[in-house]
């Protein structure tokens, strides 16, 4: 019937440093992913796929997130809106094109600034396939020749194989560990 807000320390922060992944390589060659390791135990994991690439175009793919930040969750002093939007969609195209270097995908999928680093996944099961990571927009022009940019309902992708590898990294690295006498989320819930 009621809510807290519960501070939780950030423990690190890490971008993987770009590297060389060949010479056969379209767009961005490090993906845009940093990871951000909180000073407490006791959270779900998610599985991310280390496999699942190139993905089939028409694929079934949703997204879990926060589309417009903080705007959709609070209207003037009230919160109105606490859980993460659902919204789902199919890959629509591998980009470039279908290849095992291929940078990323496009799902027919609306998204807005806040909604990057969201995770899309699999609706038949519960497997990461990337990360939403910008949204397409249209410019069209308005009153007197001014031209505003309209969302699509298209977002590009990081591959769920780029966020294995950048975690993969995290965990070899000893700063991105979460320390060893940190709370358990349910502790800092309890003390607030």
């Amino acid at each position: 019937g009621h809510m807290t807000r519960v501070s939780i320390e950030v423990a690190s922060t890490m971008v993987l440093a770009p590297e060389e992944r060949g010479t056969d390589l379209y767009g961005s060659i490090v993906p845009d992913i940093g990871i951000v390791t909180i000073a407490a135990k006791g959270l779900p994991r998610v599985e991310v796929t280390e496999d699942l690439w190139p993905l089939p175009e028409g694929t079934h793919v949703a997204t879990a997130g926060f589309p417009m930040g903080e705007d959709m969750m609070v209207a003037g002093e009230h919160m109105t809106q606490m859980a993460p939007t659902l919204q789902d969609g199919i890959v629509s195209a591998i980009i470039p094109y279908r290849t095992e270097t291929a940078r990323g995908f496009v799902a027919n999928i609306t998204s807005y600034g806040g909604s990057s680093g969201s995770p899309v996944f699999l609706t038949d099961r519960p497997l990461v396939v990337g990360l939403l990571y910008a949204g397409l927009d249209y410019p069209i022009t308005v009153a007197d020749g001014m031209v505003t940019m309209i969302p699509t309902p298209f977002t590009y992708c990081v591959p769920g194989t780029d966020v294995a590898e950048v975690v993969g990294v995290a965990r070899r690295r000893p700063e991105c560990r979460i320390p060893r006498d940190a709370p358990t989320v349910a502790q800092l819930i309890e003390q607030n």
